[in-house]
């Protein structure tokens, strides 16, 4: 479907799910290279950019930033920035472009350049990308506080589920950096300076979040480990002291008269209650 509106001296071009027979139209009304036309079509694996005469070709894949099983973990914009036009190619639901759209049309003096547009495109999609990394903060604090609290077998998946939400931003977004490195080399353009920035500040934070998610996890480890050597201790503990009252039964059938049983009963309490002031003193248990 391909939805297009003008906007100052741009002309936008939206295409959704792009069909071979909506990417011929676009081609005879923008002379576009064979090379775009084939991939247009159908999405690809890798962010990416190619720079032509007339117009630069932008592959980029954002992580999903909708809460829902039924999308895939990244998704992607292509972008083809020409003079006076933009074209852009969206493949899945997107809602951040039609916010744009009704921005751009109220907004033309600050919407009316290609360049532009596709700025204010990538920087909402960074800024909700942010918030989702607010989200992934809050998850953070939730396990620390698990952690040091009282330990719950949901620590270990809360951690790992952020893990694999780091793993898939950062997946997603890999190659943003050669792309604004490339860009930036050819074009001083502001807007493409500000989106690299924007992009840092992102990696940055998936970094910072994936070493703090690292050390929780460490830790959790080690006091998972802390705790399960002691509950073992205890147990052998336990069964050292319990040991000689549970030979009362097989040595009271070698005796046959009652003080002697008596004796012996209390002689085996008084060994185990010794075993234990000892390993009490030695705090052991």
């Amino acid at each position: 479907m391909i939805n297009q509106v003008q906007i100052g001296s741009c002309t936008w071009t939206d295409v959704e799910s792009p069909t071979p027979e909506e990417v011929n139209d676009l081609n005879r009304r923008f002379y576009l290279d064979t090379y775009i036309t084939e991939e247009l079509p159908a999405s690809i694996e890798r962010s990416k950019i190619r720079f032509f005469d007339a117009y630069t070709y932008i592959v980029l894949q954002f992580p999903n930033i909708e809460d829902s099983d039924n999308q895939s973990k990244k998704h992607e914009l292509d972008f083809i920035i020409g003079k006076n036009f933009l074209i852009s190619a969206r493949y899945e639901h997107n809602y951040i472009i039609p916010n744009i759209g009704r921005d751009a049309v109220a907004n033309p003096k600050e919407y009316g350049d290609p360049i532009a547009l596709f700025f204010h495109i990538v920087f909402k999609q960074y800024r909700e990308i942010g918030k989702q990394l607010e989200k992934l903060d809050t998850m953070i604090e939730d396990a620390e506080d698990e952690i040091f609290t009282i330990q719950k077998k949901s620590t270990v998946e809360k951690i790992s589920t952020i893990n694999r939400r780091i793993l898939d931003f950062k997946r997603a977004m890999r190659f943003h950096a050669d792309i604004w490195k490339q860009i930036t080399e050819v074009s001083n353009s502001q807007f493409y300076i500000r989106a690299q920035t924007e992009y840092l500040k992102l990696w940055n934070a998936l970094e910072h979040y994936q070493e703090i998610t690292h050390s929780l996890q460490t830790t959790n480890d080690s006091l998972i480990s802390y705790r399960t050597n002691e509950v073992m201790k205890l147990l052998t503990v336990l069964n050292f002291i319990i040991l000689p009252i549970s030979l009362i039964p097989t040595v009271l059938g070698l005796v046959n008269t009652s003080i002697s049983r008596i004796f012996i009963v209390m002689a085996f309490i008084i060994i185990s209650f010794t075993i234990y002031s000892l390993f009490k003193k030695r705090t052991w248990i």
